[in-house]
């Protein structure tokens, strides 16, 4: 059967799941979540509880548990976080170094930012998306729309240098590779595309470079990286004012 998908994560039901009169249930969701796996309880089982107690959907349950982090996660996470902004005397910007990027993690949320998807920050200050791409990989239309305003964006803050990782178990990887470099030959980007079994793996390990920052919202890169960056909530907050964003920080 041919994929009929023309846009990234949007789903009809989003808009009754994440309306403004479900959101303070929601951050107590979030809130109890992060109790239960802060004090050792199982990830899925929590889930099930906290889904249960509040009679959460299938897409509120991703949402929630996109959000939800342990206190121990949370101090490793801030600890090798370097705040990112334009200001030529930013940390960021002083460090003049190579952008490793988590290809599918900032791409399918920048995506999902530009078809007006719900996006959710959570209490590590990252923003995600409940968007499922299963073990394919489909270009949509804001595919391209999404390549060039991330490649504008690296372009404003100066990186001379941008390795993409994307996980080649995914099908179609290869393909995207190949529309971002020939994107990259047109615009004159400095980007190198890796294609990786273990990318999350790969990631960490080229972290390691001191000259080598790493831009992903994944809570398992973000602990092990030696410096990271998030350029995805910088992205879309600055570039993409239309973008649904519910905050469960607040």
């Amino acid at each position: 059967m041919p994929n009929s998908q023309k846009h990234r994560g949007a789903n009809p039901k989003d808009y009754a799941a994440f309306t403004d009169k479900n959101i303070d249930n929601l951050k107590q969701a979030v809130s109890d979540l992060s109790w239960l796996l802060s004090n050792g309880y199982a990830q899925k089982a929590s889930l099930k509880i906290v889904g249960d107690k509040f009679s959460l959907t299938d897409r509120q349950r991703k949402a929630i548990n996109a959000a939800s982090a342990e206190r121990e996660s949370l101090e490793l996470r801030k600890k090798n976080e370097i705040s990112i902004d334009l200001d030529i005397h930013s940390d960021f910007k002083k460090l003049n170094s190579t952008l490793v990027i988590d290809g599918y993690n900032l791409l399918i949320t920048t995506e999902c930012a530009l078809s007006n998807a719900p996006l959710f920050i959570g209490l590590d200050g990252c923003m995600r998306d409940i968007a499922s791409i299963h073990s394919a990989y489909r270009k949509v239309e804001e595919t391209i729309p999404a390549l060039e305003l991330i490649g504008n964006v690296i372009e404003e803050l100066e990186i001379k240098e941008t390795i993409w990782v994307l996980d080649s178990p995914i099908s179609n990887s290869g393909r995207l590779k190949k529309i971002m470099e020939d994107l990259a030959e047109q615009k004159k980007w400095n980007w190198n595309i890796l294609l990786e079994k273990h990318a999350d793996k790969s990631i960490v390990e080229l972290s390691q470079n001191e000259n080598h920052i790493v831009a992903s919202c994944d809570a398992w890169i973000t602990i092990n990286a030696s410096k990271w960056v998030n350029l995805c909530s910088f992205i879309v907050k600055n570039y993409v004012p239309s973008a649904w964003i519910l905050d469960f920080r607040k």
